[in-house]
């Protein structure tokens, strides 16, 4: 009788079979993981004829920046009143948004070096979207007037300052319209002293289009892909030259467009800011689809704004609050980044941040939804796809009895003047090429490793039972 009527022969058939499956199986994953942590490894470097320089010299995202303005709408009762028991809180109205397109052009001057790094300044220009706006950047905003209002913090001298303000008719807030407080305008105070050589142009981003954050420079992951996208200086320094403390000015990770491969949920994501003069890290938060790809979402703790008393390593970001015995959470003073201006960064409306600044004025209302950060990352690429920053920037205001406009102001604020929301999502095009090159190929490869594992699994059931079936059948 042939060997293929033989039950215990087609159990060994079977039982080898389905062996040789799981063994394939098994054998295709460190393959296929070898076959994609060197395809990765090679395509991730940043250097010409890679997948990842092309998509890092020129963003495949469209980049916007959104504008919310504080618009104080009891500004003259605000201004008028008196050294009386009752204090008048500023009522605040947010208005926006006001979209600009930003980040939209391609890293410029790119210079390698020998110690496999390159640097490049990005060059930043702003297109105002009329259709994804509110209104007109001829809109007026009533806000306070940070050059009157940072002045005395940053050159002292009441009386003399008092003078100018009568001189000017300087006062506490101002209106303007959207365009000149995001890009400037020519400011009377400023104006008086120009024969000094300071610029009379002030503006919340003054100068931008046309302009630069500085010359970056970074690891391009040759010979080390564990360091690529890693800054190595910004302006041509290791340290930032901001804050007393190494520990703060040193700058580390990357500039959030990136991170190295290969990423490992427990382990933070640390980038610089140069928005906020700091470095930030931010904690893995969950797992999600992004346009068919899978991606870690990445959010910023709130610790990361939380007073030094409960946070000792923001001892160096909290300067003002710390000179005050201020143990509130939830915003960082950048005032030695911005020449001494009084300037303190908060999420939008306090989110995280302490009751007692959302309670000093009127028209606040955070929630995570609308005012949160996050990033989402592809894992085995390290490439940002999706990005959502919010920031919201605030100015000292604060009684100065030398000076007439401010000598009934009731008590020190963390006065709020305007958030932005900057987002970048990869492009449909851009998700379809990116599924196309590394997603399907990796779920293809894994449903093949699986497929194989589960057929011989299932063989080395069933091989048994056809075999006690047919040796049963055979002795009837």
């Amino acid at each position: 009788m042939g060997c293929c009527c033989s039950p215990k022969c087609c159990l060994v058939s079977g039982l080898v079979v389905a062996a040789l499956l799981l063994v394939l199986g098994g054998v295709l994953i460190p393959i296929g993981d070898h076959i994609i942590s060197s395809t990765v490894t090679k395509e991730a470097v940043l250097i010409n004829g890679t997948v990842a320089f092309d998509a890092w010299v020129q963003s495949p995202s469209d980049v916007y920046r959104q504008f919310w303005f504080f618009n104080v709408t009891n500004s003259e009762e605000f201004s008028l009143q008196s050294n009386s028991s009752v204090t008048v809180k500023p009522k605040l109205k947010q208005l926006g948004p006001y979209t600009y397109k930003v980040r939209h052009l391609a890293k410029d001057k790119l210079v390698y070096h020998p110690n496999d790094s390159v640097s490049y300044v990005l060059p930043q220009q702003a297109i105002f979207l009329r259709d994804m706006s509110v209104g007109p950047e001829e809109d007026l905003i009533t806000s306070i007037n940070m050059v009157a209002s940072a002045l005395p913090v940053i050159m002292g001298f009441p009386g003399v300052l008092n003078s100018f303000y009568k001189k000017t008719n300087t006062s506490i807030f101002h209106t303007r319209t959207v365009r000149e407080l995001l890009w400037g305008y020519k400011d009377p105070i400023l104006e008086s002293v120009a024969s000094t050589g300071i610029d009379s142009t002030f503006g919340l981003f003054y100068p931008y289009n046309g302009s630069n954050d500085g010359v970056y420079t970074i690891f391009t992951g040759q010979g080390d892909i564990s360091r690529v996208a890693i800054i190595h200086e910004w302006k041509y320094n290791k340290s930032m030259n901001f804050w007393p403390d190494e520990f703060c000015d040193r700058i580390k990770g990357t500039d959030g467009s990136s991170f190295p491969p290969f990423l490992n949920k427990k382990n933070k994501l640390e980038f610089f800011s140069s928005d906020v003069c700091r470095n930030l890290v931010a904690e893995f938060d969950q797992r999600r689809k992004l346009k068919g790809i899978d991606v870690y979402r990445y959010l910023l703790p709130t610790s990361l704004l939380s007073a030094s008393n409960k946070n000792t390593a923001n001892q160096c970001y909290t300067e003002y609050l710390n000179r005050t015995g201020c143990t509130r959470d939830g915003v960082l003073d950048i005032s030695s980044c911005k020449g001494g201006a009084p300037v303190f960064i908060s999420l939008p409306h306090f989110l995280d941040g302490s009751r007692e600044y959302i309670d000093d004025v009127e028209g606040l209302e955070p929630n995570r939804e609308d005012h949160e950060t996050y990033l989402d990352v592809e894992p085995t690429t390290g490439i940002t796809l999706s990005v959502t920053k919010r920031i919201q920037i605030n100015v000292l205001l604060q009684p100065v009895k030398q000076i007439d406009i401010f000598k009934n102001v009731p008590q020190d604020y963390i006065f709020p003047i305007i958030w932005l929301n900057e987002t970048g999502t990869l492009g449909d095009d851009s998700a379809k090429a990116f599924r196309e090159a590394l997603t399907i190929p990796m779920h293809a490869l894994f449903s093949v490793q699986i497929t194989l594992m589960a057929l011989g699994s299932i063989g080395i059931v069933v091989s048994p039972i056809v075999y006690f079936s047919v040796k049963s059948y055979c002795a009837n």
